[in-house]
């Protein structure tokens, strides 16, 4: 087996180890896994609910987080001074924030 060595920005690691922490395997396993399933080498992957131990390879998990999950982890995200900024009546005014129309009561 040959090594090959890979750069990853700071979000891209932190993606990788939250995905080993949810297979419960380390990233460096868990990279593997995720390379062999785009090289489409069946052996080297687990499907979800195999042993991890038997082969060594983190199972991946077979569905991303659904569009709403991951738009309210990034709103947790925002700094209190710009989660401040949001408007409370944006549903109601939303043709006032974007056309200037006037407010509804």
């Amino acid at each position: 087996m040959s090594a090959v060595t890979i750069q990853l920005t700071d979000k891209e690691q932190a993606r990788l180890v939250e995905i080993a922490a949810e297979a419960g395997t380390e990233a460096t396993e868990c990279a593997r896994a995720l390379l062999m399933q785009v090289l489409g080498d069946p052996s080297q992957t687990l499907q979800e609910g195999a042993d991890a131990s038997a082969s060594g390879v983190a199972p991946i998990p077979s569905e991303p987080k659904p569009l709403w999950m991951r738009i309210v982890e990034l709103g947790e995200t925002l700094a209190p001074e710009d989660r401040a900024r949001i408007p409370r009546d944006a549903s109601v005014n939303l043709d006032h924030y974007l056309y200037g129309l006037p407010k509804v009561e």
